[in-house]
């Protein structure tokens, strides 16, 4: 189980995806929905980025997967440059299941206008709604198991994609609701039986590489910091 913790988190060699979300944006910034608009990352946003990539740049990574969005793309291009390497000559892969949700028109719109109107963005007419995310999400996901024995997978997505597959993932906890900040990472294990989220929402490039995160007390190491703070980023 997931809890609220100041735990570290150990990265496996193996058997294991790292989930990020997309650095920050100009619209993350003034708080509204992106969707299929295609911002890229502002200053804010590749400063979180390279410190992300810093951190990640001596993990066992075999593939980067990212959303078509010009922000996933950039976000992946900073992993993939910094990694270098096998990952390098690979490049960037591009999966359409990573894609942010379809807001539709609504995209571009104040996220707080919508929720009070409708009272969720799951009542907002036209909508992809939260099922679809999720399935085309998984299916991503599942896609990678051949590979996951030889190292780990990075998979760059959007906020509302990677709460959903996340949420589905962690179906009968009481962990509370799902925070992705900007440039955040989250930890999927790949067991025998199923796929096991064992840290959500962490980020440490912050300037004193603090971390919000929850995780479990049994997923211990070395590749985290101590102290908790609120992740301000969590815009659609």
């Amino acid at each position: 189980m997931i809890q609220p913790a100041v735990a570290d988190v150990r990265i496996p060699r193996a058997n294991a995806v790292i989930l990020v979300r997309h650095g920050r944006t100009a619209l993350n910034a003034d708080g509204r929905i992106r969707g299929r608009l295609d911002p890229e990352l502002d200053h804010e946003g590749r400063r979180e980025v390279s410190r992300l990539a810093a951190f990640l740049a001596d993990k066992n990574i075999v593939r980067v997967l990212a959303s078509p969005l010009t922000r996933a793309q950039q976000t992946a291009r900073m992993i993939v440059d910094r990694h270098g390497g096998s990952v390098a000559e690979a490049g960037v892969r591009t999966a359409a299941g990573l894609s942010d949700r379809d807001y539709g028109s609504w995209s571009g719109h104040r996220e707080a206008e919508l929720i009070d109107h409708y009272g969720s963005l799951d009542r907002v007419p036209d909508v992809e709604p939260s099922a679809s995310v999720s399935r085309r999400a998984r299916r991503v996901l599942e896609d990678q198991r051949p590979l996951l024995g030889e190292g780990c997978v990075v998979l760059v997505s959007h906020d509302a994609v990677n709460r959903t597959l996340l949420a589905d993932l962690l179906q009968g906890t009481d962990d509370g609701p799902i925070e992705q900040h900007t440039a955040c990472w989250n930890l999927i294990l790949l067991e025998p039986s199923r796929w096991r989220p064992v840290a959500v929402n962490r980020y440490r490039w912050a300037e004193s590489d603090r971390v919000s995160t929850w995780s479990t007390s049994d997923e211990q190491g070395e590749d985290t910091a101590d102290a908790v703070i609120s992740p301000p980023q969590t815009t659609r």
